[in-house]
């Protein structure tokens, strides 16, 4: 394969100042891999000091604890952070600006959080940000945020007061289903499997879904929703951040099966939609943070082009057992034009009729995705 094209996605990573010094070892800006460390449990530890009160232990680890609730397609965790470990965590007096750090070098892997401020959102932020360096998340910028409001866990040049206190949003679930995803390609959706019921993902009609606990197509989770209209749609959207690079091409995927047998009419199609973002970045007013794989300045404000459809999958017949299927439009994989960035929305629609009663029941849904590859 060829090389891997530079992505920040919603985030990508290494630690620069002010809430996260240098991070030594950078990974690529499409990491595979934790950034040298060998270890994805991601062990930790601290450090005696008299710095460490017992409430900056506390919401230090709540903020650790975050990238524990990522969960992958088949319902297990995507990264564990267990109670103990390899990874010396310290608390450092440090100037006001100076927030924490993390780093992956043989034979030392270490983390530090500044202990000059006292607010537990502080901790929070700060421990969830370098730990997710230490999972391989790069930095990415301040517009990573597919809504322009939450900055992402690894958004870069804010202030810790910016990020909503000890939650994962969105785009920084994406993110670890991106680096941490089992299926074959990368997943860039937060819960995709349903394990999480229907957070992240949104519809547009029909009257209601129903999160199942059990008979997935992949895992336990999976979702009903009852719709009478193929025009109506479940969705999600996540941004990507391309730089100057191109060599990745992207799909939607999905499964889906009927809630019975007497549904003899049940149908399903899953879109790729694309907008692209432009950074709008002021040459007189840098920021001072550096970017690699051609990012440029994502800390500027932000401008959205319409939304496009990029591929989709025919209108396709669904049975009693679970379906998986693919977009073919024009074909399975489409590489878009070089943008700044991209919001990919994935759209699933389907509904599942009764012939013989004129009901609709629940079309049930499971691992809807949109995927990414190098060539």
């Amino acid at each position: 394969m060829g090389p891997r094209r530079g992505i920040s996605f919603a985030l990508v990573v290494v630690a620069a100042l002010p809430w996260y010094a240098l991070v030594v070892a950078e990974a690529g800006a499409y990491p595979q891999e934790q950034n040298s460390c060998t270890d994805p449990s991601l062990h930790w530890d601290y450090q005696p000091s008299s710095l460490w009160t017992h409430d900056k232990k506390v919401w230090v680890k709540e903020g650790f604890d975050k990238l524990s609730d990522a969960l992958d397609y088949n319902g297990t965790k995507l990264i564990t952070v267990p109670n103990d470990g390899g990874i010396s965590v310290q608390i450092q007096d440090k100037p006001l600006n100076m927030y924490g750090s993390s780093e992956c070098v043989w034979p030392t892997t270490s983390l530090w959080v500044n202990s000059n401020y006292s607010a537990q959102k502080f901790y929070h932020n700060v421990a969830r940000h370098e730990m997710f360096h230490l999972g391989g998340a790069r930095h990415g910028g301040g517009g990573d945020s597919f809504d322009g409001v939450a900055p992402t866990t690894m958004s870069t040049c804010l202030d810790w007061q910016d990020y909503t206190d000890n939650v994962m949003e969105q785009d920084s679930h994406a993110l670890e289903n991106w680096l941490w995803s089992s299926l074959d390609f990368r997943q860039q959706n937060a819960n995709l499997g349903f394990e999480q019921g229907t957070r992240f993902w949104g519809k547009t009609g029909g009257v209601g879904w129903t999160y199942y606990t059990s008979g997935g197509a992949t895992g336990p989770g999976h979702i009903g929703w009852a719709s009478s209209n193929i025009y109506e749609y479940v969705y999600q959207t996540v941004r990507i951040i391309n730089g100057d690079d191109t060599e990745l091409d992207y799909r939607a995927k999905a499964n889906a099966k009927a809630p019975g047998s007497a549904f003899t009419l049940t149908k399903a199609q899953v879109e790729l939609w694309r907008r692209s973002v432009d950074y709008l970045n002021d040459p007189q007013n840098p920021n001072g943070c550096d970017y690699a794989d051609g990012i440029v300045n994502p800390n500027g404000g932000v401008s959205v082009s319409g939304w496009i459809l990029m591929t989709s999958s025919p209108e396709v017949s669904i049975g009693t057992a679970w379906e998986a299927f693919t977009t073919s439009n024009p074909t399975e994989w489409v590489d878009p034009p070089t943008q700044e960035g991209y919001d990919f929305q994935v759209r699933l629609h389907g509904y599942a009729y009764n012939p013989s009663t004129g009901n609709f029941g629940e079309i049930r849904f499971d691992n809807v995705r949109d995927e990414g590859r190098s060539f």
